[in-house]
């Protein structure tokens, strides 16, 4: 069994010092709610999409002393899974660092870059070319980062027989997108075997609008816990080997939850079924055929 915390959250591209700040206060609630590691977004550390800010070596340098501050920041508090933009002899990565006891204790390269549509990661980053399993809660846990997860292959063709793949995401709206994303993930936890813990950002940055909704899938399909969609939540789950329910969920997108808390108080629900919404639940999956397209994670 596993606690694990979803925090999905609205960081600022470029406010280093402040998404640090709030993830740390984020671990800490996570951390007072029980879960051994929380999740946060693809590149929360520098905010997405960083863009052209990740040309500037001291942007990069300052990003990863940004990370390294939240691990210190979150040494006495549970692991933390983040993503920040690492750099290697091969180039620049969009990666997830696993933090553990203040120290950077596993590192993940995106495998798969998007370079359609809105996405132009190819021009920042080199992918990754290995996946990464890490221990956590006594539990065998896959890494990955958004569309490493929207086409069968690496990483995930690695992470058969782990309890669950952490995805950590910047996926923007579009009409029809939670139905893409249900069945995508539906489809690497078929054939994982695993749960599926997809975590997504919320808010805005230029012309993109990130609408959260993030997911827990269980390995035959299911999907067991589900946060808010376009609003900051901090939700946590239960992962067994046969159902995850949601233990957790605060709110505080414009300094307010939806139960009427001020920012930063939790709010504590009582349910405990295996399927528990936390936020307003997914309409059904479309039963149009997929389209060929590329892929508009």
């Amino acid at each position: 069994m596993v606690r694990i915390a979803l925090g999905q959250l609205n960081t600022t591209v470029g406010d280093l010092d402040g998404n640090v700040a709030r993830m740390a206060d984020w671990t800490a609630r996570a951390t007072h709610e029980g879960a051994d590691v929380v999740l946060f977004p693809e590149l929360a550390i520098t905010g997405y999409p960083p863009e052209d800010l990740v040309l500037r070596p001291e942007f990069v340098e300052d990003n990863l002393a940004a990370l390294q501050r939240l691990a210190k920041e979150t040494a006495a508090g549970c692991d933390v899974i983040v993503g920040f933009v690492d750099r290697t002899d091969a180039g620049l990565h969009n990666a997830a660092a696993l933090l553990r006891d203040g120290t950077i204790a596993a590192r993940y390269a995106k495998n798969k870059l998007p370079n359609y549509g809105v996405f132009d990661e190819k021009r920042y980053f080199v992918p990754g070319t290995s996946s990464t399993r890490v221990t956590i809660g006594g539990s065998e846990v896959g890494l990955s980062v958004c569309e490493d997860a929207w086409l069968p292959g690496p990483p995930f063709d690695a992470y058969g027989g782990v309890s669950f793949v952490a995805n950590i995401n910047g996926s923007p709206f579009d009409v029809g997108k939670a139905h893409e994303r249900t069945h995508v993930l539906r489809d690497r936890a078929r054939e994982t075997g695993a749960w599926i813990v997809y975590v997504n950002a919320v808010g805005g940055q230029d012309e993109l609008v990130f609408d959260g909704g993030s997911i827990v899938m269980a390995p035959d399909g299911t999907i067991t816990s589900w946060a808010a969609r376009f609003d900051e939540d901090l939700v946590v789950v239960i992962a067994r080997s046969s159902w995850a329910s949601a233990t957790t969920s605060a709110r505080t997108a414009s300094g307010t939850s939806r139960s009427g808390c001020r920012e930063g108080s939790t709010r504590r629900s009582s349910r405990r079924s295996p399927l528990t919404p936390s936020g307003p639940r997914p309409s059904a999956p479309s039963r149009c055929p997929r389209r060929t397209r590329a892929p508009h994670r």
